[in-house]
């Protein structure tokens, strides 16, 4: 049995989630491939000590260049013995597609630098969203990404033209980001698991029936709104 770590939970609409974009990735990936998994959350200053207790490696480094950085996802695989823990969400996707060969494969699986493209454009939104995620975000969560990102994170308002900007922008970049790779497959690749990992949050967030979802889900000409209805039409396999 799988086991995927993710930060929360944070409670809407009367379910338990996860706050993690990059988790709901993987979440996406397992649904496709029909395995089942089960979710444990963590308090942002549990992901450190349990991801090093269960010997998945760190994710990158810190702001100073040599402090190892810990970050979910990262899951426990209980069919080995012992069992193989991995950490990061193309790490976890690459073991899954050569572990568990008999399942659906991601085609095609050389996405991965259009990913971080991905990724990279949607940073500026991360103020954004962590402002708006606080009134469903419960105390505990807050106190912890106060610690991760520091005062400002938890206590910058924007005002609504500074929102608006930012908005523009990122549809910008994402504009230039498609315009530059065509027609695109239906078919899902790992960059569109990331593509909807990220814009899940916003769908999160801001709420289905929202004016602001209904406008980003209109964005790259419909492609956020389509591939986020093809992965949360999959059949989960969470138990």
């Amino acid at each position: 049995m799988i086991t995927l770590y993710d930060i929360g939970p944070v409670v809407v609409d009367g379910k338990e989630t996860g706050l993690s974009p990059m988790v709901r990735r993987v979440m996406y990936i397992l649904n496709y491939k029909g395995i089942p998994y089960n979710v444990k959350f963590l308090c942002y200053e549990d992901i450190q000590p349990t991801a090093k207790s269960l010997g998945a490696g760190p994710t990158g480094v810190r702001a100073d260049g040599k402090t190892p950085r810990y970050t979910v996802p990262f899951i426990t695989d209980s069919a080995t013995s012992p069992p193989t823990a991995i950490s990061d969400s193309i790490n976890v996707a690459k073991y899954l597609e050569n572990t568990y060969p008999n399942t659906p494969r991601i085609h095609p699986q050389d996405t991965e630098a259009f990913a971080d493209a991905i990724s990279k454009n949607f940073v500026p939104l991360s103020l954004i969203i962590g402002i708006h995620s606080r009134k469903i975000t419960p105390p505990v969560l807050i106190e912890g990404q106060r610690k991760a990102y520091g005062d400002g994170f938890v206590s910058t308002v924007l005002s609504a033209e500074q929102e608006a900007e930012t908005w523009q922008q990122v549809k910008s970049a994402f504009d230039d980001l498609y315009r530059d790779v065509g027609v695109q497959s239906e078919e899902l690749s790992y960059a569109d698991y990331a593509l909807a990992g990220l814009f899940w949050l916003v769908w999160l967030v801001f709420g289905e029936d929202s004016a602001k979802w209904k406008e980003v889900r209109e964005w790259v000409g419909g492609r956020v709104g389509r591939v986020l209805e093809i992965v949360e039409g999959y059949n989960s396999t969470q138990v």
